[in-house]
């Protein structure tokens, strides 16, 4: 990739380089099976195996301090 330019006004950070690579292998071969999670059925067993790690609800509850009275729920995205 070439020289990177920064802008801070968009966004809380800028990701590194090995971040980005990471995330565009994975979306557009989620855990093998071949499909974008973008556009994956929330059927779909992979889909499930993301939402179901705990990991991932601790974590979002952790970095935006979602407190144990609330739910978190996660829902696929439409862009139009």
């Amino acid at each position: 990739m070439a020289e990177s330019v920064y802008n801070f006004a968009v966004g809380p950070a800028v990701l590194p380089l090995s971040v980005l690579k990471r995330a565009k292998a994975e979306l557009e071969d989620c855990y093998g099976s071949k499909m974008s999670i973008v556009v994956m059925s929330h059927h779909d067993k992979e889909f499930n195996i993301i939402i179901t790690i705990k990991k991932v609800e601790f974590n979002l509850r952790a970095l935006l301090a979602v407190p144990d009275t609330h739910v978190v729920l996660f829902f696929q995205s439409w862009c139009v």
